[in-house]
């Protein structure tokens, strides 16, 4: 069975600090049994956490604000933006002169945020200097800072990791609630596009797993979730949840009565109803109608938009290699229909937009994001629905996405933390009988 950080090159998660310690699930602790999501877990009676810091409440109302982002301004701001500015300005200092684990990963990425940057410089040379593309430049380099500077924080404090997950699943409950008893044929809930909401939605039912919450509150939440995204008429959303079971699934084998296949029926129910309701317009002896815009004929006409933008995109590509500038919008089927559109695919758009060494960067970027967060664990399958989720939809500046994608890591290594204070004194026992 894979264990999670089990193929980190360096820091807490990697085997032979594991082994060193004698943590539980490598050769010198024992296994207990496995957690939501798959993350082994035990608890002490008598271990207390640490008080919260500041900065894991700032996180917290930033997670909070990350879900009320209806208000903005005309630049495409939210207020939420400068919880993130402060966190960044904090976070830096700290992630280039630590050499905790999540600021060792940090200044492995920092290169490539400078050839990210570079690109866009470069693209200027196209797009010419506007005000609205150095703010998208702007808005694609702060995501990273952002995601490890919110991981260094809370790693920091164990109490914070708890705080900040009841922030996302508070912040899931209020646009769940907004999404189902909102009017229009689709749900926005506190956004402006209902896409935005059924993703934030998705992040929130993968997460809702983690934790000791009691095993109907998970299932209660998944329900609530679960239909406020069938609400919002979003596919791309249900591809966070199904990228995310789908690496979850592939990484370790589920066994049968545990929380984990209790998770996954609840998920495979979701998934089959949400199915039949998109297939619902082909029986024609019913009249039923959700009223979500999840149908068929909108799958359809969706997807063939997005095969047209991709060629738009393409061609945009090829007539400007170094790229046309951040956040530019392609005309839609040729210049002279004068529609334009974003690409609906962050490949696409960092290809079109910052050209190839761009591209290069972010997947880069991603990469080293991957390899920081552990094996098996739920940090790689909520990353793993959110790449699912970029195909369709250009989501690397979700601010709720890395907010949420931060705190699942932390959970990751505050889970580590607790296996090395629970296996030391085993350990150290078994030593002493030894020696004696």
């Amino acid at each position: 069975m894979p264990r999670f950080g089990a193929n980190t090159p360096i820091g807490p998660n990697s085997g032979v600090a594991k082994r060193q310690a004698g943590v539980p699930g490598s050769r010198n602790g024992p296994s207990p049994a496995p957690g939501p999501l798959g993350v082994r877990e035990t608890r002490s009676a008598t271990r207390k956490l640490p008080r919260s810091s500041i900065q894991s409440w700032l996180i917290a109302a930033a997670i909070v604000g990350s879900a009320l982002i209806a208000v903005r301004s005309s630049q495409n701001l939210a207020p939420v933006d400068l919880l993130l500015f402060f966190l960044v300005l904090l976070g830096v200092p700290a992630l280039l002169t630590s050499s905790s684990f999540p600021a060792r990963r940090f200044r492995i990425a920092m290169p490539w945020l400078w050839i990210l940057a570079l690109a866009g410089i470069v693209s200027l040379f196209t797009a010419g200097i506007q005000f609205d593309i150095l703010l998208a430049m702007a808005k694609e380099l702060l995501p990273v800072p952002t995601f490890f500077a919110a991981w260094y924080f809370l790693s920091r404090s164990s109490r914070g990791v708890t705080i900040c997950i009841r922030a996302l699943v508070l912040a899931g409950a209020v646009v769940a609630v907004a999404v189902l008893f909102g009017h229009g044929l689709r749900g926005e809930g506190t956004f402006t596009n209902p896409n935005y909401a059924g993703h934030l939605l998705g992040c929130a039912l993968v997460v809702t797993w983690l934790g000791s919450r009691p095993k109907f509150q998970r299932v209660a939440l998944t329900l609530l979730f679960g239909a406020a995204m069938v609400r919002t008429g979003s596919f791309g959303a249900w591809l966070v949840v199904v990228g995310a079971v789908a690496y979850w699934l592939w990484s370790r084998p589920v066994r049968k009565g545990s929380m984990e296949m209790t998770a996954v029926r609840c998920l495979l129910v979701l998934l089959l109803a949400s199915t039949a309701l998109a297939f619902w317009s082909n029986i024609s002896a019913s009249n039923f109608d959700l009223g979500s815009g999840l149908n068929e004929q909108r799958f359809d006409r969706s997807r063939s938009a997005r095969l047209d933008l991709w060629r738009s995109g393409y061609d945009e590509w090829i007539s400007h290699p170094i790229g046309i500038g951040s956040g530019r919008r392609v005309n839609v089927g040729g210049s002279a229909t004068g529609a334009t559109s974003e690409l609906h695919n962050d490949a696409v758009a960092f290809l079109v937009g910052n050209g190839p060494l761009g591209l290069l960067a972010v997947v880069a970027l991603v990469i080293v994001i991957w390899r920081s967060l552990g094996r098996g664990g739920p940090g790689r399958a909520l990353l793993a629905g959110l790449i699912a989720s970029s195909l369709v939809r250009q989501t690397w500046n979700f601010r709720h996405a890395w907010l949420m994608l931060a705190v699942v890591a932390a959970y990751e290594m505050a889970d580590w933390t607790r296996h090395k204070a629970d296996a030391v004194p085993a350990v150290d026992a078994g030593a002493r009988a030894k020696a004696l």
